[in-house]
């Protein structure tokens, strides 16, 4: 025996012959639907013209992202701590806060805590003004070790600009009229300072302040060398240098207290004081 049934998956009617009669011929098939109902959102609640014009406030991510010191590990400092930090409000010598920084900070000590963790919890203290704005606008988490601050640090104040005209200041360095030779010489020192990265080998720092001495200074240079400074080594000269740079220190603050210096001020001083009244005569007429 035979019998037509439908296929419950497609729809076609098939034949069952034999012991697969007992199918019911007209089944019934329940059908789900494929389409998923599209949720629609809710309307967004009415704002009120107060919340439209003063919006809540946001705050913008540090930039600095402090290393991981551990769970049992407690960092935790006082505010005096704060006071002792040297202050950077955007102007002045990049190098010398940073040096000033770093020997504050290294007096700080924090166990199991080391000291790049320092330096990043403590520096935004030390900014102040444009540099405090200056800080709040670098990317949030940016900055993760000392050295990667150090380095965004100079290439906002201390540009490569600065470094070129330091750099030819130092290479076009002279003695001033009628400077002495320590002041002359603790000037360069400064500017050395001022640019601790410009590149110059020490036998070129020799030859720059050799060439830049007065005729004066050089002769006196020469006389006690024998006429033998550029025969010295750099080593030699640098040391040279700051020997005579002390002796010449020394020369003048033992004149300067000599009586005859003394004698000689005042004698100035009556100078001027006796060209006083005729200086006062000449204006009244």
């Amino acid at each position: 025996m035979s019998v037509w049934v439908r296929e419950p998956t497609c729809g076609c009617l098939i034949r069952v012959v034999g012991t697969q009669a007992h199918i019911t011929p007209n089944p019934t098939f329940t059908f789900a639907s494929n389409i998923a109902e599209e949720r629609v959102p809710p309307p967004p609640e009415p704002r009120s013209i107060n919340k439209i014009f003063y919006l809540p406030r946001s705050t913008n991510p540090s930039c600095f992202q402090i290393p991981d010191i551990g769970e049992n590990v407690q960092f935790a400092f006082s505010p005096q701590y704060t006071t002792m930090l040297p202050k950077f409000i955007g102007e002045g010598d990049a190098y010398l806060f940073l040096s000033e920084f770093e020997e504050v900070c290294s007096m700080m000590l924090f166990a199991n805590v080391s000291l790049d963790v320092v330096r990043l919890r403590f520096i935004p203290f030390a900014l102040k003004d444009s540099a405090k704005k200056w800080m709040h606008s670098l990317p949030g988490n940016s900055i993760s070790t000392w050295d990667g601050f150090v380095r965004v640090f100079l290439r906002k104040y201390f540009p490569n600009g600065k470094t070129v005209k330091l750099r030819n200041e130092i290479n076009h360095f002279v003695q001033l009229e009628k400077e002495s030779f320590w002041k002359c010489f603790e000037r360069f020192k400064l500017l050395l300072a001022k640019c601790p990265h410009h590149g110059l080998e020490h036998w070129r720092l020799c030859q720059i302040i050799y060439e830049g001495l007065d005729q004066s200074t050089r002769t006196m240079v020469k006389s006690m060398c024998l006429g033998g400074f550029l025969n010295k080594s750099e080593t030699e000269a640098r040391e040279f240098l700051e020997e005579l740079a002390e002796k010449t220190l020394q020369w003048k603050t033992t004149r300067d207290e000599s009586p005859g210096s003394r004698i000689n001020d005042q004698k100035g001083v009556f100078r001027q004081w006796q060209t006083r009244p005729t200086l006062k005569l000449d204006l009244l007429h």
